[in-house]
């Protein structure tokens, strides 16, 4: 994943089209959400599993063609040899980038996990798996325009407003789903959640990417593959635990009202902080 988020900046011509690559490729990403589901239902149905399973790998036969078929200009390789804790020590030093990958872990870690207990939910709004099904794309729906706003304007808004006001979207329509009693109105909340929580993610790793210097891309990508990726399976268990001790609708609350606080959290830090200017080449050598 680091390799595959680091490449996509290597195939835009111009630094200001890094957004909108970063979009389209979480857009694309978001679309396959939904689609994906919805497809291997029909498949499974009407022609068993094997046939899934042959179709998901034939599908891999297009994107090694798509690879072969690039052609990327070969970057320049650096003389200077960084070690290997050069991408986290540089994260520690740059609290630009520090500020975005602790709200990434903190959305990994407690709302970005709340999806565990969407059939938990399907059930108490009396729909059972059909529900479920229809949380599951409306969720990625709202995220797939989530990724075509972002593609459009998101190069006019500031990227820092765009973080902290997906990330308040995404918690406030979380607690307010887990709040309704009636279906209608919580598929179109969880549209909005989908919504805001592609809003900050392609926000913040289009902004982490945009302050790294290339050289360290691929390591400080590392790091926040691996908070995003690794924190999210333990916010499954705990939003589960906590679910099973003082059931989901608090569970859910409870943790997305925690992701607001670091939000804000965030928020002050960058206020009250000092930019720091780090040469990375320099000083990682």
């Amino acid at each position: 994943m680091p390799a595959q988020q680091a490449f996509v900046i290597d195939m835009v011509d111009k630094k200001d089209a890094m957004g909108n690559a970063i979009a389209l490729n979480s857009l694309q990403f978001n679309i396959a959400r939904f689609a994906g589901p919805i497809i291997a239902g029909v498949v499974l149905a009407k022609m068993g599993a094997t046939m899934c399973f042959f179709l998901n790998g034939l599908s891999f036969v297009a994107v090694i063609i798509s690879l072969m078929m690039m052609r990327v200009e070969v970057q320049e390789r650096h003389s200077s040899q960084i070690e290997i804790w050069g991408g986290l020590d540089y994260t520690l030093r740059n609290h630009t980038a520090l500020r975005i990958i602790t709200l990434i872990g903190c959305a990994s870690l407690f709302t970005w996990s709340a999806g565990t207990l969407f059939p938990v939910f399907a059930d108490r709004l009396h729909e059972g798996a059909t529900g479920y099904s229809a949380m599951l794309a409306f969720n990625g729906i709202g995220a797939a325009l989530g990724g075509l706003l972002i593609a459009s304007v998101g190069a006019r808004i500031p990227r820092i407003v765009v973080i902290y006001t997906g990330s308040f979207l995404f918690c406030f329509t979380l607690i307010l789903f887990a709040m309704t009693p009636h279906y209608y109105p919580a598929l179109a909340l969880l549209a909005l959640s989908g919504m805001g929580m592609v809003l900050f993610g392609i926000s913040s790793n289009t902004k982490v990417q945009e302050d790294v210097p290339d050289i360290l891309r691929g390591r400080v990508m590392a790091i926040y593959s691996l908070v995003m990726g690794g924190l999210m399976p333990v916010g499954g268990l705990e939003i589960g635990f906590l679910a099973q001790k003082i059931g989901p609708v608090l569970a859910m609350q409870i943790n997305a009202w925690l992701c607001v606080l670091c939000t804000i959290s965030m928020i002050v830090w960058q206020f009250l902080d000092k930019p720091v200017q780090i040469n990375a080449i320099e000083e990682l050598s």
